[in-house]
């Protein structure tokens, strides 16, 4: 997971399978750009993305072609929007935890969105989260280290 900032909002990159082969039909390698503010046009991303990942191979030494990278799906499956121009990094939280916590191990693109449907980002869901976060961060003195 790797949370972007660019023109002071956050959005997440998930590298989903990268270490699997590329004919899993169980485990299709993919990346999932989750932004909570698609008037952002997170598409234009894409291509600083694709050279990051290019950079990644490169450097592990996997890559003797671009071709594969250009390859890989780029997903962004519909997420809640924010409602307001400070709320993405809560979003981005929520993102990561809700992905830690119950993303399946195993799926593939061919059905996406697959188990990121409506039912699974909720408004609900990161309203919840972000008080738990709120009262954490009131129980301990973060407030004081800042």
């Amino acid at each position: 997971m790797v949370p972007i900032v660019c023109w002071r909002h956050w959005s997440l990159l998930i590298f989903c399978h990268f270490g699997e082969s590329t004919k899993s039909e169980t485990r299709t390698l993919c990346m999932l750009l989750l932004d909570s503010l698609e008037e952002a046009n997170p598409r234009q991303l894409e291509p600083d993305i694709r050279k990051f990942v290019l950079d990644i191979y490169k450097a592990e030494g996997r890559l003797e072609s671009k071709d594969p990278i250009y390859q890989i799906p780029l997903l962004m499956p519909k997420v809640p929007q924010q409602r307001n121009g400070e709320e993405c990094g809560s979003f981005v939280l929520y993102f990561i935890n809700l992905f830690m916590e119950s993303a399946p191990e195993d799926f593939s693109t061919q059905h996406f969105p697959y188990f990121m449907k409506d039912n699974w980002f909720t408004p609900e869901g990161l309203k919840n989260f972000c008080e738990k976060i709120e009262s954490l961060t009131e129980k301990s003195d973060v407030d004081e280290l800042l």
